[in-house]
């Protein structure tokens, strides 16, 4: 049976916030480089980044962030299956992203770090997701719709020194 997990990341940088209205939408670093969010291109996220390393193959993850105009709370950005597990990466054949406004995805008011949905919940939001319009279905390696060529090529092609 699988277990829903749900990763809150913190709010974005001061410098990240005054940026972009959309910056929520694109992979952050941490103060030392290192990727923090899924990596949509590759269809993996490392563990080590707040997710529980019990969450195993057929579990789903929940993405959530705190866009720049809603300082309390959070919404969910990005859900995915996981497919594999190897050495502390989970490995997502497909992710859903949501392309639309930030209130036009669930938003949520819980503020706890990564951990354990109820699976009710957890089922309840794969439905909405996989049915409300504004959460596109993606392979992964292919952008959303909301993501800008320029943007996600960027946020890609960065590494953690540059």
């Amino acid at each position: 049976m699988s277990k829903y997990w749900l990763a809150l990341h913190k709010r974005l940088n001061r410098s990240d916030i005054n940026t972009s209205e959309d910056a929520w939408r694109y992979r952050q670093f941490t103060t030392s480089g290192c990727k923090i969010d899924p990596e949509w291109e590759e269809g993996q996220y490392n563990t080590c980044h707040g997710l529980p390393k019990k969450a195993s193959e057929g579990d789903w993850i929940f993405d959530a962030v705190c866009p720049k105009s809603a300082v309390d709370l959070r919404v969910i950005r990005s859900a995915y299956k996981i497919s594999n597990k190897k050495e502390g990466i989970l490995h997502f054949e497909s992710y859903h992203f949501l392309d639309g406004h930030w209130k036009e995805g669930i938003v949520l008011t819980n503020r706890r770090g990564a951990h354990e949905v109820n699976s009710d919940r957890g089922q309840e939001w794969i439905n909405i997701i996989q049915n409300l319009d504004t959460y596109s279905h993606n392979l992964a390696g292919e952008k959303s719709k909301s993501h800008l060529d320029k943007k996600w090529n960027e946020m890609v092609t960065r590494t953690p020194r540059n």
